[in-house]
């Protein structure tokens, strides 16, 4: 049997999606139009077919390499097959009503839920399902390629961008966590003023979060709260001052649990890796918003994971992540904001 893979993952994502929101579906095919069409003809049954036509190259990333993922764009073919359900006279529904009741149901599902989580193997990607228009020519061009089937009323639904294979590319270096400008004047025998040097730093400000908690399939957020009491998404320490605890705050739904977890790149390590520290907890989210005026958001206390008693700088990243159950019953992982603990050396 064959491997499954990222277009086969995607493809049955998006029938199952469709298939546990659509009352009254007999089944959905991933088929030539034309074989789809062979099966589906008994009376009262009503199906649809999905029929992936057309792959399109979506970018490679700028500094990816061989085993980094790229990415696709997948057109897909939604053709409603619909069949004459029996009934008293003049209140019989037709094969053509029953094509356009279909048709409706998916552009209804389709647009309040154009994102769908593709997962394999704990690996997972966001694809964004777009109506992708089709013309009088492209309809013709299409069809007069399906044997001696009859155009049936179709839509065709852009999803992107696809990685493969499934993943992400890999983090292999640390992260920017501000901007520097510096001026200085030139060499002269005698030792330059103190003002000679001046150095600005740009760290970007967060001024508020929240959580569109009303969706089932809300991520959490995470964000810090420095010594000054303003938000930040990154914070930097020399390892002299690192302190023993963060203070962070979570937000979604509150009172349920996510699970925080830590990855470390440490510049005393040759090649240079990121890798999970080990250190996970299991806290309650406490709000599903956050402002910078608020007076005492809740907060939380999270260990250090990076030892000033190895006298090595580096980066962590903290994440959190939360299990949801999809209607087709199937488990996902939703993943927060990355933060971004910095530690260096002093005059390094």
């Amino acid at each position: 049997m064959l491997a499954t893979t990222s277009l086969s993952v995607a493809a049955n994502t998006l029938r199952s999606y469709l298939a546990a929101n659509i009352a009254d579906l007999d089944g959905i095919f991933i088929s030539h139009p034309k074989e789809a069409a062979e099966q589906a003809n008994s009376e009262g049954k009503q199906y649809l077919n999905l029929f992936f036509y057309q792959v399109e190259h979506g970018g490679y990333p700028a500094d990816g390499r061989s085993d980094d993922p790229f990415y696709l764009r997948v057109n897909c073919l939604i053709t409603p097959l619909g069949t004459k359900e029996p009934g008293p006279p003049h209140s019989s529904v037709s094969a053509g009503e029953n094509d356009l009741r279909l048709m409706g149901e998916v552009l209804r599902l389709l647009h309040e839920q154009p994102l769908l989580m593709v997962e394999e193997g704990g690996e997972m990607a966001h694809l964004q399902v777009v109506m992708y228009p089709l013309s009088l020519d492209d309809i013709n061009h299409l069809w007069s390629n399906q044997g001696e089937v009859a155009y049936r009323l179709s839509v065709a639904y852009q999803l992107s961008l696809l990685p493969i294979p499934l993943g992400v590319a890999k983090e292999r270096s640390p992260l920017t966590g501000s901007i520097a400008t510096g001026s200085e004047g030139t060499m002269t025998v005698a030792p330059l003023p103190a003002e000679g040097f001046a150095m600005q730093t740009a760290v970007p400000q967060i001024t508020s979060m929240s959580v569109n908690t009303s969706r089932p399939d809300w991520a959490p957020q995470l964000v810090f709260l420095d010594e000054s009491r303003r938000l930040q998404s990154v914070l930097s320490f020399s390892l002299v001052t690192l302190p023993v605890s963060l203070n962070i705050i979570i937000l979604g739904q509150q009172g349920e649990t996510v699970t925080l977890g830590w990855q470390e790149w440490n510049a005393g390590k040759n090649p240079v890796p990121w890798q999970d520290v080990g250190i996970q907890q299991n806290l309650p989210a406490t709000a599903d918003s956050v402002d910078q005026e608020q007076t005492e958001p809740s907060l939380a206390s999270l260990a250090t994971p990076i030892s000033p008693k190895i006298k090595v700088a580096g980066q962590a990243v903290l994440s959190a992540e939360r299990t949801w159950t999809r209607p087709d019953g199937s488990q996902v992982v939703l993943r927060s904001n990355p933060l971004l603990l910095i530690v260096y050396k002093e005059g390094a």
